[in-house]
């Protein structure tokens, strides 16, 4: 309330959490149609998770070139991915016509936090050590950069800042003339396993959710006993 002076200040919370940080928390609390109930804590998650994207990008970029196969060899894991990728697409475009903006932030928290930075990429670290398969490595680093460029994409209304720096960072101004994100086209949905059959994605899909749950009890296991 401004009449009662306990408004926070939104350049100290810039201040603090980064504008991008302030942008994302406050739309993970703005519900449709009622009041914000402000809570600093998610301004903060609002950086930690652009901390997050940060280090998810130097990732990728730790690990040199993809090569230059027009047909990678996706593994399961690949394709899970990547239809959730697709799926996503889907989720943000329904919650912008409803204008449900906390749905859409939360939409893509979710995905980027639990999908693809302790699912995918826990699975394939392996994929990118020395001596690994080339093909393999191939796939892996063509989904990345797939992953990243349309989630950047999706994620740019929401904060302009950091996603602008990792397009550029991560060479897609490059591939695409050198335009910066916020003037170019969003990246299409149906481009994402283009040729695959239904049939073929829920095999992968249900593969590696097993591979993720084996895992998941293995490493219970492990903190068990």
């Amino acid at each position: 309330s401004k009449s009662l002076g306990n408004s926070p200040d939104p350049l100290d919370l810039i201040a603090k959490y980064g504008a991008d940080g302030l942008r994302f928390g406050l739309m993970r609390i703005a519900p449709t149609g009622t009041d914000v109930k402000f809570d600093e804590k998610q301004i903060e998650e609002g950086k930690n998770f652009a901390n997050k994207l940060y280090n998810a990008a130097r990732f990728r970029m730790m690990q040199g070139e993809a090569g230059t196969d027009p047909a990678p060899r996706f593994t399961a894991v690949h394709i899970d991915i990547l239809a959730k990728l697709k799926e996503l697409h889907t989720s943000v475009a329904e919650a912008f016509a409803k204008y449900e903006f906390n749905t859409y932030t939360q939409s893509l928290y979710s995905f980027f936090w639990n999908e693809y930075c302790s699912l995918f990429l826990e699975a394939v670290k392996n994929d990118l050590r020395d001596g690994a398969d080339a093909a393999v490595r191939n796939a892996t680093l063509y989904t990345i950069d797939t992953v990243l460029r349309h989630y950047l994409a999706l994620l740019a209304p929401i904060m302009p800042h950091i996603a602008e720096e990792l397009w550029q960072s991560l060479g897609f101004a490059a591939r695409n003339d050198g335009k910066p994100l916020m003037s170019s086209p969003l990246p299409s949905a149906d481009s994402l396993l283009a040729g695959m059959d239904d049939t073929e994605i829920s095999k992968a899909k249900a593969l590696a959710t097993a591979l993720y749950e084996t895992a998941n009890r293995a490493r219970n296991l492990k903190a068990e006993y």
